[in-house]
């Protein structure tokens, strides 16, 4: 029997329950043997991560974050001097942590960041659209998620989900693209990024 420790709580892996090689939850790809994350509840991916940054190449934006909650639907609008400059859409339910719209792309069906219940180093597959209004092109993707650490002033163990996009471009071969997100235990996504487009980070980590 296994104890870990991220997220500066004791987890008890249980043998009677899921297992210390990790809960079967649907399109899994591969069982972790990290951490035990039971619930939404135990790692509360939806709540306000406080004051960001917003990185657009080497030019930095402090933001504000607002977060508008609807039954499932999360929206985190980021605010700079009283003006939106930007939103991500997420869906939250008893069994997943869905990612609904980054980068100004739709997922359709949402993208599930985290499955509950879940060990980090389980990963799994998505397949679905795509959309950039009015285009619409068929993806499919790998998520991975791993024990990371995130700055936020000083080091803050997390949770690291990428998700490794592959879509039809018209060529040979498909696009590629990743999104990563990073979550800490009561303080929801922390950090994420978006490939080439933009980073959103703490407002105390050190900038590059």
């Amino acid at each position: 029997m296994k104890i870990s420790r991220a997220f500066g709580l004791p987890i008890l892996c249980s043998l009677v329950l899921v297992g210390c090689g990790g809960p079967k939850v649907g399109g899994l790809l591969k069982h972790g043997s990290g951490l035990l994350v039971s619930t939404s509840a135990e790692l509360m991916p939806d709540a306000n991560p406080g004051a960001q940054k917003v990185l657009y190449g080497s030019i930095v934006i402090p933001v504000e974050v607002k977060i508008d909650k609807s039954a499932e639907d999360m929206t985190i609008s980021l605010i700079s001097r009283e003006a939106l400059l930007d939103t991500e859409k997420y869906r939250t339910a008893e069994k997943e942590f869905d990612v609904v719209n980054a980068a100004g792309e739709d997922y359709s069906p949402p993208i599930p960041l985290l499955k509950f219940p879940m060990n980090i180093g389980d990963s799994w597959s998505w397949k679905g659209q795509m959309v950039t209004a009015p285009t619409s092109r068929k993806a499919t993707a790998v998520i991975t998620t791993t024990d990371d650490q995130v700055d936020m002033g000083s080091p803050a163990d997390a949770l690291r989900v990428d998700v490794t996009l592959s879509m039809e471009s018209g060529a040979s071969a498909p696009a590629m693209r990743t999104l990563t997100f990073w979550f800490v235990k009561g303080k929801g996504i922390v950090k994420r990024d978006f490939g080439a487009n933009t980073s959103r980070v703490p407002a105390t980590a050190a900038t590059p």
